[in-house]
């Protein structure tokens, strides 16, 4: 019988927004979405390689929003000094 693997994603933006002590939702989303496009300009692989799941948002709907594994986001937190990361790498 084959084993399955089980993998976690997380939700980028929250991730970001907790890392850089963001008050609202919507503080972490602006965040990433700056992030994101800086990253991009500089080709930064772990960006392009994200993908989009529904997750419930705040409003309690169900809504497509970035995700990253375990793997891939620590690479993110790595590839830009955000503000708890050697708190964040020290739990993981």
């Amino acid at each position: 019988m084959e084993q399955r693997e089980e993998k976690w994603y997380f939700s980028i933006v929250d991730v970001v927004g907790i890392l850089t002590d963001q008050t609202t939702y919507q503080g972490g989303r602006n965040y990433w979405k700056v992030l994101k496009h800086r990253l991009l300009k500089e080709g930064n692989e772990t960006v392009t390689n994200c993908n989009q799941l529904k997750m419930q948002a705040p409003d309690g709907k169900m809504r497509k929003t970035d995700v990253a594994d375990t793997e891939q986001l620590l690479r993110l937190v790595q590839s830009k000094n955000l503000r708890k990361m050697n708190k964040f790498n020290q739990k993981i």
